[in-house]
C-alpha cells in the first residue's frame, strides 16, 4: 500500500474505535485498539506519521472518556483510559525506535550498495568521502593511503552546511602538517580505530604538533582493512563540537569502512586489470607486430591490421571468414601445425618458432609465431606473428656478403692478416707474400724485414704506434717474397678490443707494393727530366694538376714573377694577375677546368719589378688512354708589343672612320643646307605672323602664342639637325651604351633626306616592334647605316630607267637585332663580291675604298657581322646583325 493509503486507513480505524467507544455500551478497554492505528501509521516509515497518529489516538481516547464519563469517575472507566493511553505511548515509542533502527539500517544498506556498485576509483573515493561527512557529523575528512613507510593523501573532503566538497589529489601529497601523524601511524601500525571525543583534553596524542596547532574537538581514525590488508585510513575531525562521533555514527562508519576497504581493493584491482587490458589493446592497435585470435578448429576470429597487412588480406576477408589458419600454411608446414595444436591442448602455450604463411596472392612470407590459449583447456587463443621478410633478406644479404668477401679475399691481390697482443702473426690469407704463409705465423713483421738496419727510425716509429695500440695506414717496408726476392709490402692495421676493452691484437691488410714503389721512383725520375725540359723552354710554362692547382713551373716564370712556387700557387690572391683582369681570368679558368676543354685568355701579369705586361695565356689538358685528365700544360706568351701595335692600329682605324664620316658630311653639306634653311624660313614666317597679331587692336594673343610655339618647334628642329651633324663630324672616343636601334636609324634617314630627294629615291622603312636594345657606340652604328644608305642612293642614281626604291628594315633575330638595306640599283658585280669589304678596294671612280671596310670593322668591334647579297629582281642587299640585350620590365 502507498503511504497515503496507510495514513487514510490509520485515521479511519482510529475514528471507528472512537465511535465504538463513545456510542456503544461496551465497558471493555476499547481504546487499546488505537494501537493498531499507530502500527498502520508506522508502516509508512515516517517519523512524523507515527507522532501524528499517536497524538490523534491520545486525543480521541481522552475525548471518548470525557464524553462517556465525567471527571469524577475515577474507578473502572478512568483505569481503562489510563491503560489505553499507556498502550498508545508504549506502541508509539517502540514504533519510533523501530523506525530509527530501520532508517539507520537502510542508510547503511544504501551507503554499502553505493560503494559496492562503484568500480571507478575516482568516483568511489568521491562517494566514500561524501557519505562519511554526511553521516558522521564531521567538518573535514581525509582518505590516507600508506605507500610503504610513507603516508599519502588521496582525497580531502570539507563540509559547509549541507554541501560537501571533495578534492582528489592526482599527484602524491604527503601527510606532514595535514593530520596528527602519530595518531595515523598508530592506526596503521595496530589496525585499530581511534576515537577522541574531546581532543582538547589530555590523550595519548596530545603532544602531536598537529593536535597542538589545529585545536580540533572531535577526531576519528578508522582503518580500511580487507582480508587483513590495510588499504587505507579514513580520518575525520570536527573543530566545533566534542563527542560528535556517537556510537550509532561510529557503527555506521565502521560498516562504511569495511565496505570501502573491499570496494577500494576491487576498484584498484579493476583499474589494474583495465590498465593491463589497455596495454594489451594498445599493443594490438599499435600494429607493431601481427596479432590474431583464433579457435582450435581453424577459424580466425579477430586480427589487427599488421597481421592482415603481412598476409595481404583486408578486413572484409576476415569478416566473411575467408581466413583460416590451417589453410594459410603451405603443405610442408601442416605437420608443424598439428604439433602446435597438440602443444596448445597440452600446456596451453607454444614457444615462438619460424614458419611460412601463404599470402593472398599465393606468394609466401616467412614469419616468427608464438601462441597461447586464453585459458587452460579452452578453445580460443591468441597468436603473435612477426614478419621475417626483412630479416631473411638481411640474412641472405649477409650470407652473400660473406661469400663475396671470401671470394674477394681469395682472389684479391691484397691479403688479410691478424696478430695477437704480442704483435706476432696469428693468421694470413693464402696469397700473402706470394707464397704459402704458414712459415710466417708466430713471427713479427720486423723479424723478417730487409730494411730494419737501413731504416731503423721508420721501424722505431711503427713499433711505438703499435705499442700504444693506435691504428696505422700505408706503412711500407722491404721484405723477402715467397721466392726469396725482395718485395715492397704496404700494410695497414687497426687495433682490436673485446667488449670489456681488453686488447686482442691487430687486424689489417697487406699488399705487394713493389710495382708501385718502382713506378713512383720512375715517376720521380721522369719529373726530374720534365723539370729540366721545362727549364730549357724559352718561354713561360706551367704544369697544373687535374683540378687546376699549380704543380710546377719552369725557371722562366720564377724569374719573371720573382716569386717562389708556393707563392705562385696563390695566383688568385697575391696580385700576380692584374685586378681588372682577375674576375674574367678566374671565370674562364674555372669553366675550362670543370669542362676539361682548352682555354685561351689575354691578361696582364706583374713582373718582379711591379710592371704589368700583357700575356697570351693558353692551357690544354693532357689525357691518358681512357680520357682521364692527367695534368694541364700552360704556355704564357708575352704579347705586350703586339697589344700596343693593335692599339695603334685601332687608333688608325678610328681616324679613318672619322675621316669617312667627315667626307660623308661634306658630301651632304649642300643638301643639308636645304634641311636647315627650311625650318629657319618657317621660323621667320611664324615670327612675322606673331608681330602682325600683336599690331591688332586689341592684340590677338592666342594667335601670337600659337605662332611663337611654331617658332620654337622650327628652331628646335634646326638645332637637332645641326646637333646630329656635329655628332657625326666630331672626333670623340667610342662610348658604348644601350640604345634604341630603330630611333638611331630614323635619325640617319632624316640627315640623308636631301641626298635621297636629289636622286629621286623613294624610301620605305619597316621597323620591328619590340626590337631588343643593342649595346654599342650609337654614332659609329649610325655611320654604318649612313654609309649603306648613301651607297645605295648613289648606286640607284646611276640607273637611267626603272623605279628607285630603298627599303630599310629591322628584324628581331635569335642572335640579336638585324638591319637590312635593300636597293633597286644595278646590283653587285659577282667578280667583286669577294673583295667588297677589303680596304682600298672600290668600284667608284672617285671612291677611297675605305667605307665598307670601316663599316665591317665597326660591326665586328660590336660583336656583330656584316655581309652583302643580291636583291631580287635587281639591286643589292646589305645586312648586319648586332647582339641584343635583354629588356628588363
Amino acid at each position: 500500500m502507498s503511504h497515503t493509503a496507510l495514513r487514510l486507513s490509520s485515521a479511519m480505524l482510529a475514528l471507528a474505535v472512537f465511535l465504538v467507544d463513545v456510542l456503544t455500551p461496551l465497558e471493555g478497554a476499547i481504546a487499546v485498539l488505537y494501537v493498531v492505528a499507530i502500527l498502520l501509521a508506522a508502516k509508512t516509515t515516517r517519523r512524523n506519521d507515527i507522532i501524528i497518529a499517536a497524538c490523534g489516538c491520545v486525543v480521541l481516547t481522552i475525548a471518548a472518556h470525557l464524553l462517556s464519563h465525567d471527571l469524577g469517575a475515577v474507578a473502572s472507566p478512568a483505569l481503562r483510559a489510563l491503560v489505553s493511553l499507556a498502550a498508545i505511548a508504549i506502541t508509539t515509542l517502540l514504533s519510533l525506535q523501530n523506525q530509527a533502527a530501520t532508517k539507520h539500517l537502510a542508510t547503511m544498506i544504501d551507503v554499502s550498495q553505493a560503494l559496492s556498485g562503484e568500480i571507478v576509483l575516482e568516483k568511489l573515493i568521491d562517494k566514500l568521502m561524501r557519505a562519511a561527512l554526511q553521516h558522521a557529523g564531521a567538518e573535514r575528512g581525509l582518505l590516507i593511503v600508506p605507500q610503504g613507510d610513507e603516508l599519502q593523501i588521496d582525497a580531502e573532503a570539507t563540509a559547509s552546511g549541507n554541501d560537501v566538497a571533495v578534492h582528489a589529489w592526482r599527484s602524491n601529497r604527503r601527510t606532514e602538517g595535514a593530520v596528527p601523524e602519530s595518531l595515523i601511524r598508530y592506526t596503521m601500525r595496530t589496525g585499530e580505530g581511534v576515537i577522541l571525543g574531546d581532543a582538547l583534553s589530555q590523550n595519548p596524542f596530545s603532544s602531536d604538533p598537529y593536535m597542538v596547532r589545529s585545536r580540533a574537538r572531535s577526531i576519528l581514525s578508522l582503518p580500511l582493512i580487507n582480508q587483513g590488508k590495510l588499504n587505507g585510513i579514513l580520518y575525520l575531525e570536527n573543530s566545533l563540537t566534542s563527542h560528535v562521533f556517537t556510537p550509532d555514527r561510529v557503527t555506521l562508519l565502521k560498516v562504511l569502512a569495511a565496505q570501502a576497504a573491499i570496494s577500494l581493493e576491487n576498484t584498484r584491482l579493476y583499474r589494474d586489470l583495465a590498465d593491463r587490458e589497455g596495454k594489451i589493446q594498445r599493443l594490438v592497435d599499435s600494429n607493431i607486430i601481427g596479432i590474431f585470435v583464433a579457435d582450435l578448429e581453424g577459424r580466425i576470429v579477430e586480427a589487427n591490421d599488421a597481421f592482415l597487412r603481412i598476409l595481404g588480406y583486408d578486413r572484409e576477408d576476415l569478416i566473411r571468414g575467408r581466413m583460416r589458419w590451417p589453410e594459410l600454411s603451405p603443405p610442408e608446414w601442416r605437420e608443424r601445425d598439428l604439433r602446435t595444436q597438440a602443444e596448445l591442448n597440452s600446456i596451453g602455450t607454444v614457444q615462438p618458432f619460424e614458419k611460412e604463411y601463404f599470402r593472398k596472392d599465393g606468394s609466401r612470407v616467412p614469419v616468427l609465431i608464438g601462441a597461447a590459449l586464453f585459458k587452460r583447456g579452452g578453445n580460443e587463443g591468441v597468436a603473435f606473428v612477426l614478419d621475417l621478410t626483412e630479416r631473411k633478406r638481411a640474412e641472405n644479404a649477409l650470407r652473400e656478403s660473406e661469400e663475396r668477401f671470401r671470394d674477394y679475399a681469395e682472389t684479391a691481390s691484397d691479403w688479410l692478416w691478424e696478430m695477437g697482443p704480442d704483435h706476432k702473426l696469428t693468421r694470413l690469407t693464402g696469397n700473402a707474400f706470394g707464397s704459402s704463409p704458414s712459415g710466417r705465423l708466430g713471427t713479427a713483421a720486423w723479424e723478417r724485414a730487409l730494411d730494419l738496419e737501413a731504416e731503423p727510425e721508420k721501424w722505431r716509429v711503427i713499433r711505438a704506434t703499435m705499442d700504444s695500440r693506435e691504428p696505422f695506414r700505408d706503412f711500407v717496408y722491404l721484405a723477402a717474397g715467397g721466392d726469396g726476392s725482395p718485395m715492397y709490402v704496404k700494410a695497414s692495421g687497426k687495433p682490436v678490443f673485446d667488449t670489456n676493452g681488453e686488447f686482442l691484437g691487430y687486424r689489417g691488410t697487406g699488399t705487394d707494393a713493389t710495382a708501385i714503389i718502382r713506378a713512383e721512383d720512375a715517376l720521380r725520375e721522369s719529373e726530374r727530366s720534365l723539370r729540366s725540359a721545362l727549364d730549357g723552354i724559352p718561354g713561360l710554362v706551367g704544369v697544373l694538376a687535374p683540378n687546376g692547382d699549380v704543380e710546377n713551373v719552369n725557371r722562366q716564370i720564377l724569374d719573371y714573377c720573382g716569386q717562389s712556387l708556393e707563392e705562385l700557387k696563390n695566383w688568385g690572391t697575391n696580385g700576380t694577375i692584374h685586378s681588372e683582369d682577375l674576375p674574367h681570368v678566374a671565370e674562364v679558368f674555372a669553366k675550362s677546368i670543370a669542362s676539361g676543354t682548352p682555354y685561351r685568355i689575354e691578361q696582364r701579369l706583374r713582373r718582379f719589378d711591379g710592371e704589368y705586361r700583357w700575356f697570351d695565356n693558353r692551357g690544354v689538358p693532357v689525357r691518358d688512354d681512357s680520357g682521364r685528365i692527367l695534368r694541364w700544360y700552360v704556355l704564357l706568351t708575352d704579347i705586350e708589343d703586339r697589344t700596343r701595335a693593335l692599339e695603334r692600329l685601332q687608333q688608325l682605324q678610328s681616324d679613318f672612320a672619322h675621316v669617312n664620316r667627315v667626307s660623308i658630311m661634306g658630301e651632304l653639306a649642300a643638301s643639308l643646307s636645304h634641311e636647315i634653311t627650311q625650318p629657319i624660313a618657317s621660323a621667320r614666317n611664324n615670327a612675322r605672323a606673331a608681330m602682325n597679331f600683336l599690331d591688332r587692336k586689341p592684340p590677338d594673343l592666342r594667335e601670337v602664342t600659337e605662332a611663337l610655339g611654331c617658332v620654337v618647334d622650327d628652331t628646335d628642329r634646326a638645332g637637332n639637325i645641326i646637333g646630329r651633324i656635329r655628332d657625326q663630324i666630331r672626333k670623340a672616343p667610342p662610348r658604348k651604351h644601350h640604345f634604341d636601334l630603330n630611333a638611331a636609324i630614323s635619325e640617319v634617314i632624316v640627315l640623308a633626306r636631301s641626298a635621297i630627294s636629289a636622286h629621286d629615291v623613294t624610301v620605305q622603312t619597316r621597323f620591328a616592334d619590340r626590337l631588343s636594345l643593342v649595346h654599342g657606340d650609337r654614332v659609329q652604328v649610325q655611320q654604318v647605316v649612313m654609309n649603306l644608305i648613301l651607297n645605295a642612293v648613289e648606286a640607284m642614281g646611276s640607273v637611267e630607267t626603272g623605279v628607285r626604291e630603298l627599303l630599310v628594315s629591322t628584324e628581331q633575330d635569335l642572335a640579336g637585332a638585324l638591319v637590312v638595306v635593300r636597293d633597286s640599283g644595278p646590283g653587285i658585280d659577282p667578280a667583286h663580291v669577294d673583295r667588297l669589304f677589303e680596304a682600298f678596294h672600290t668600284t667608284k671612280s672617285n671612291g677611297t675604298g675605305l667605307g665598307l671596310s670601316i663599316c665591317r670593322s665597326i660591326v665586328n668591334a660590336h660583336g656583330g657581322r656584316l655581309w652583302a647579297d643580291a636583291n631580287a629582281p635587281r639591286g643589292a642587299v646589305f645586312q648586319f646583325i648586332l647582339p641584343g640585350v635583354e629588356i628588363k620590365s
